[in-house]
Order: C-alpha cells, then sequence, then structure tokens
C-alpha cells in the first residue's frame, strides 16, 4: 500500500511565540514564519516587515522573499523568517499576514502574556498553527 502523500494547501505556516528577553526581562512576541516546503540544500531565511497598530489592534507581517542566511553552512529545511514586536497588553488583535498582494487575516487573544487563535481565515496560502 502506497503511503498517502497530500499535497498542502498553503505555503506558509505562522506561530506566535511568548518570549522574554533575558538582558532586559521584556515580554516579547515573536512572529515566526515558515515555509511547509523544505529545502535539501541551505536553511533559507525568509524576509519579513511587521508592523503594528496599537490603536487600532492591529498587527502585519508582509512575508518577502527567499534569501540565505548571512553564514550559508548546508542545514536543510524550511525557508524561516521571525518577527519580534514588544508583548501587546491583553486583548484581541488582528493579524493580518501580507504577500505578494494576497491579505489572510487571524484574530488572536492575548491573555497573560499568552497568545491563542480567536478565528482563521480559512483558504488562504498561511495557516495559524501551534
Amino acid at each position: 500500500m502506497e503511503p498517502d502523500v497530500t499535497t498542502p494547501d498553503h505555503e506558509f505556516e505562522l506561530r506566535l511565540e511568548r518570549r522574554v528577553d533575558g538582558q532586559t526581562g521584556q515580554e516579547l512576541l515573536d512572529l515566526v514564519v515558515e515555509t511547509v516546503r523544505e529545502f535539501a540544500s541551505y536553511g533559507y531565511r525568509l524576509d519579513l516587515r511587521e508592523s503594528v497598530d496599537m490603536t487600532r489592534r492591529t498587527i502585519t507581517v508582509e512575508v518577502g522573499g527567499v534569501s540565505l542566511p548571512n553564514i550559508a553552512t548546508a542545514s536543510p529545511g524550511r525557508a524561516r523568517g521571525v518577527s519580534t514586536i514588544a508583548m501587546p497588553a491583553d486583548g484581541a488583535y488582528e493579524v493580518y499576514v501580507v504577500r505578494k498582494q494576497r491579505t489572510v487575516v487571524f484574530r488572536v487573544a492575548i491573555a497573560k502574556g499568552v497568545p491563542s487563535p480567536l478565528a482563521v481565515e480559512e483558504g488562504g496560502f498561511i495557516r495559524l498553527v501551534g
């Protein structure tokens, strides 16, 4: 029997990870974007640009191109990019992920520094995971 190999319907995955800066003690939110595709040669870097509007409670992440890391060593795997922002105050936020004139919106809640999904737009190029 052949294994069931399916092609994912999205190109990227987004994880929201809480982190504390070891030097300052400041709570941070890492916006981690990875390709679904695995690369055989290098651990490529995804270029990301973020903007935050706390009055509108929106976080926008623009996913750019793929580039080689500063040190090009053979390390196969997914292309990855990380944008870091100060941990937002508790409440609901909309996270907009933009790639080549396409936008996917996620609604997330921050409670005591822990992000969790509220609503996920289906059928986009990216999925909110973990």
